[in-house]
Formats: C-alpha cells, sequence, structure tokens
C-alpha cells in the first residue's frame, strides 16, 4: 500500500463505503486500511457512511 498515493487511498476508502478519510494522512490512512482489511480484526476502525458522507 506504500507505493499508492493519497488520492488512491482515500479513493479505496470511500470504495469500500467508509468515512473519517478526508484529513487523514498517508500513513494513518495505511494504518485505518490495513486493519480494517484484516479479518481478525474486531476492531472498527471506520465508521460507515450512513449515505451522506463524504470523507
Amino acid at each position: 500500500m506504500n507505493n499508492k498515493t493519497v488520492k488512491e487511498l482515500k479513493k479505496a476508502a470511500k470504495d469500500q463505503g467508509l468515512c473519517g478519510y478526508a484529513k487523514l494522512t498517508k500513513a494513518e490512512l495505511i494504518a485505518r486500511l490495513s486493519r480494517h482489511n484484516d479479518e481478525d480484526s474486531g476492531d472498527d476502525v471506520w465508521e460507515k457512511c450512513k449515505g451522506g458522507c463524504k470523507g
């Protein structure tokens, strides 16, 4: 994931229907996307969008 741009990481977060990514740094985006994609993690690191979230 380190080779992706911030724009690409934010798009990945948006595509997964996640909120709260707009002001995150690249490192924070990578960490949260990694944790979100980890099936063993019970940690809900993102708020799911409810229609109106823009990041």
